[in-house]
């Protein structure tokens, strides 16, 4: 295979690329590591438990074409991206499945597909099975870093679970935070020692009692005012008061017709009628 070849094969399988997932069989569990490089598409198979046994296999770019054949590069793209939703889906078996030395087993991507794939596994000599974890845990604990090298991200964010330092990104904002809050520590502390920023601050204090002062004395003179007004206008009402009794006097002396006695007429007569005067009879006339 060309060195062409390598490259457009990465570069399409690129979605099965440090993928991991757990195969849970019978009695057994597995765990499925999937990574793709130049050399092609390799998983590895880790038997849990006591045992601690591990299985390789790789398809490589004939594997690709004996499998769907010579196909181009968005039907490569495609066929690698359903591999991948397989894998997270789980849709794992371990097939022909044995616990003999040297037995021929396979995985099975794709359980759920017209045409699953079946990638021979080869069982790897414990020391390069030990290499293989070491080098697993090693990417492990480099990620760990980020969050203060616990091995799983916590549950909750918590006092003691706070990074002792922060992130690279945010290194300089919180260097930028720092060195604003000493230098207003240094100002403060400058002011409160020297004298005359003190003589200055006394004064400062004086003027602020005095604007209250005067404040407060505005007020009384505005309550005084208020109460003097008050005043004012209880000593006029009486005399609104008065000026309303001596107009209903006025209209009472006026009859029930509504005529208003002339000045100077008789209580008698006051509109001045002419009297009739009728003789009195008697029965003997």
């Amino acid at each position: 295979m060309t060195t062409s070849d390598e490259e457009s094969f990465l570069s399409h399988f690129g979605a099965l690329d440090e993928l991991i997932q757990l195969i849970y069989q019978g009695p057994s569990k597995f765990v499925v590591l999937s990574s793709v490089n130049d050399a092609g598409w390799t998983v590895h198979l880790g038997l849990t438990g006591t045992s601690g046994r591990w299985w390789k296999g790789t398809w490589t770019e004939k594997d690709v074409n004996k499998f769907v054949g010579h196909v181009s590069g968005k039907l490569e793209d495609a066929f690698a991206e359903n591999l991948a939703k397989a894998v997270l889906e789980g849709q794992l078996y371990v097939g022909d499945w044995s616990t003999e030395k040297g037995a021929k087993i396979d995985l099975t991507v794709g359980t759920a597909a017209k045409a699953p794939v079946h990638i021979p596994l080869t069982e790897m000599e414990p020391q390069d099975a030990a290499a293989y974890a070491a080098s697993v845990f090693s990417e492990i604990a480099s990620q760990a870093q980020d969050r203060q090298c616990k091995l799983h991200p916590p549950a909750f964010q918590s006092r003691s679970s706070r990074p002792v330092s922060p992130p690279p990104a945010k290194t300089a904002g919180v260097k930028r935070k720092a060195e604003e809050k000493e230098k207003r520590t240094a100002k403060e502390h400058e002011f409160h020692h020297s004298p005359s920023k003190a003589k200055g601050k006394a004064k400062s204090d004086v003027s602020h009692e005095e604007e209250d002062e005067r404040a407060q004395a505005k007020i009384k003179e505005l309550e005084a005012k208020l109460a003097k007004a008050e005043e004012q206008a209880k000593q006029k009402a009486p005399t609104s008061q008065s000026k309303a009794e001596n107009k209903l006097a006025s209209r009472a002396k006026t009859n029930g017709s509504g005529i208003r006695t002339a000045k100077g007429a008789s209580l008698a007569n006051p509109n001045k009628k002419a009297r009739k005067i009728q003789a009195i009879e008697f029965e003997d006339d």
